[in-house]
């Protein structure tokens, strides 16, 4: 039963979603998302929180950005949606998901992916 409720939510939140006012890309995404089995869900949340979170302009509004830390406060505060009052963990898990994202998309940013991993992985956390 739990799992005919779940589906029947899903479908709800679809439908919302598309009729919302959200930016096609994001509807596609989140389609996507949805949709995607558990190889390909990373693929998807990737694009999806990208997308959604117009990560696109914030990270070009941050590229003059010194080191990581610095780039990363100023994506974050630059963003769509205000992320700043979520978890540290909940942030970074966003940022790493929006660089690898922008290493895929721009090879230019894949030092920047590996540093933001090294990081990540070094201290617990970049944000």
């Amino acid at each position: 039963m739990e799992g005919i409720l779940c589906r029947i939510d899903i479908r709800r939140l679809r439908n919302a979603v598309l009729k919302s006012r959200l930016d096609i890309a994001v509807k596609r995404d989140f389609i996507d998302y949805i949709d995607a089995g558990k190889e390909n869900a990373v693929k998807s949340l990737r694009a999806l929180i990208y997308d959604f979170l117009n990560a696109e302009k914030a990270v070009d509004e941050s590229k003059d950005s010194g080191d990581i830390s610095t780039w990363v406060h100023s994506v974050v505060e630059k963003l769509s949606l205000e992320i700043k009052r979520y978890s540290k963990p909940q942030i970074d898990l966003a940022m790493s998901l929006i660089a690898y994202e922008l290493s895929l998309k721009n090879t230019d940013y894949n030092d920047l992916f590996c540093r933001f991993a090294e990081i990540y992985e070094r201290e617990g956390g970049v944000f």
